[in-house]
């Protein structure tokens, strides 16, 4: 799976300061709470979502759309009326989303 060796190529190069994990053993949970946080006014609303990777330190979660893009999700335990929340980034392609988390590590780097 061409993700699965993106993830581990930033891990190889970047070592702790790529902060996202496989979200294995939470997936599911992850899965439940962000269709609770998605309300009918959301773009995300009714997409068919599966997890891959949580974020080390903070609330964001990276999904597979039933389409084959990526989506980092920022969840928020927020009101499912407010169609602004949860927050998230839409990604077509894996290369797409690389260069998203190299940025992510170049910002942090900075910080």
């Amino acid at each position: 799976m061409i993700i699965e060796n993106c993830f581990c190529e930033l891990k190889n190069k970047y070592g702790e300061a790529f902060c996202w994990n496989r979200a294995d053993r939470e997936k599911d949970a992850l899965v439940d709470e962000v269709y609770s946080e998605i309300g009918q006014d959301h773009p995300l609303y009714g997409m068919k979502l599966f997890c891959l990777a949580k974020h080390e330190s903070n609330d964001k979660v990276l999904f597979c759309t039933e389409y084959g893009q990526f989506v980092v999700i920022h969840l928020t335990y927020s009101n499912k009326n407010d169609s602004g929340y949860p927050r998230y980034k839409l990604f077509d392609t894996h290369q797409e989303l690389k260069k998203y988390w190299e940025a992510e590590i170049q910002e942090n780097k900075q910080v």
